[in-house]
C-alpha cells in the first residue's frame, strides 16, 4: 500500500495502564484497523514517559482514511473494547496529520532498538526547507505536514510542521522530542 498520509499519535494514558492499553491494542486493534484498510506502521512505548503511547498509521489517500476509520469506528472491534480503551485514556488528541516527501518513503525500514522523534514547527516555505535539508545531511527520515482537510470527526493538531525520524546533530529548537522503543507487534522496529 502506498502511503500519503501518516498520523503520528501520541497517547497520554492513566498511570499505570499503558501495559495492559498496549495489550488490549495489540490484541483487539491492530489486525482489525488493517482488515479495513489502515496501516499500523509502527507503536512504541515513550522511554522517558511511562504513561506515553505513541504509534504511526497510515492511509493511502483522504478518501480512504475517511473510509477506513468509519469502518474501524463503528465496526465490532472498537464497539466491543473501545470503551475500555478510552477508560485508560488521558489524552489522545495530540495527533499529526503527515506525509512523506515525494519519492521518499518517509519512514525508517528499521529502527534498530529505539527511534528518535523530533517535531519542529515551521512558519513558512523557507524554514520547512531549512529544517528538511538539516534532516536529509544529518542522515533522517522526513515527514511534513499534510496539507488536506481533517475529514473525520478525530482531532488533528492544526499546525504546520516538520517531523524528524533519527538523525543526529539536528536543530536544537524543536518543539517536541521523543525517544521511542517498538512494542512487540510493532511493524516498524
Amino acid at each position: 500500500m502506498d502511503i500519503e498520509i501518516i498520523e503520528l499519535r501520541q497517547y497520554t494514558l492513566k498511570p499505570g495502564t499503558r501495559d495492559g492499553f498496549i495489550e488490549r491494542f495489540e490484541r483487539e486493534f491492530q489486525d482489525t484497523q488493517e482488515a479495513v484498510g489502515i496501516r499500523v506502521i509502527g507503536t512504541f512505548v515513550d522511554l522517558d514517559d511511562p504513561d506515553r503511547f505513541v504509534w504511526f498509521r497510515g492511509f493511502p489517500s483522504l478518501d480512504q482514511r475517511t473510509t477506513s476509520l468509519t469502518a474501524f469506528y463503528t465496526g465490532p472491534a472498537w464497539a466491543a473494547w473501545g470503551k475500555d480503551a478510552n477508560a485508560d485514556l488521558i489524552d489522545s488528541d495530540d495527533v499529526l496529520m503527515l506525509k512523506p516527501r515525494p519519492g521518499k518513503p518517509g519512514l525508517p525500514v528499521s529502527v534498530f532498538g529505539e527511534l528518535a522523534v523530533r517535531v519542529w514547527s515551521a512558519s513558512g516555505d523557507a524554514e520547512e526547507s531549512s529544517l528538511v535539508a538539516a534532516i536529509d545531511a544529518a542522515g533522517g527520515d522526513v515527514l511534513l505536514t499534510h496539507p488536506g482537510p481533517n475529514n473525520f470527526a478525530l482531532p488533528v493538531r492544526e499546525e504546520r510542521v516538520v517531523v524528524a525520524l533519527g538523525g543526529d546533530g539536528l536543530p536544537d529548537e524543536e518543539l517536541q522530542r521523543l525517544r521511542l522503543a517498538p512494542t512487540a507487534r510493532s511493524a516498524l522496529r
